[in-house]
């Protein structure tokens, strides 16, 4: 993958938020090690990707099997997940965000896609 310019658009005690350069049709490159970041009014969501073939690497899986499984049940094979907030007692390391919006293009796991709403303040990847 090519080397996208990213610049610290915002920071906080937990966080900087970065925008990413896009390529030459627009899309954001993006990948399962980003953390991605959507601005509300006074504060971000953050979300990681997903998709069935590392999900299975990860768990042992056979990934092939894994992503017919997923077809034949009419499971997404590529997913964005909101990730989990906690105050804790102990200090964290402070974590990139990428910057998302919802119409956002991106390229993930080699696919285009659109970034998009989904139910419960959540998003979704709509494949192109």
């Amino acid at each position: 993958m090519k080397n996208f310019t990213e610049t610290k658009i915002a920071s906080f005690v937990a966080f900087d938020i970065i925008s990413r350069e896009a390529d030459s049709e627009g899309f954001v490159h993006i990948n399962d090690n980003d953390v991605l970041g959507l601005a509300h009014k006074n504060h971000y969501d953050t979300f990681k990707t997903g998709n069935v073939w590392t999900f299975a690497k990860e768990n042992g899986m056979d990934p092939e099997e894994a992503a017919e499984r997923a077809r034949s049940n009419n499971n997404k094979l590529y997913w964005i997940n909101k990730r989990a907030t906690s105050i804790t007692a102990w200090k964290q390391d402070k974590v990139n965000l990428i910057n998302v919006e919802v119409g956002m293009k991106v390229i993930y796991a080699g696919k285009k896609f659109e970034i998009a709403a989904d139910w419960n303040k959540n998003l979704k990847l709509k494949e192109l």
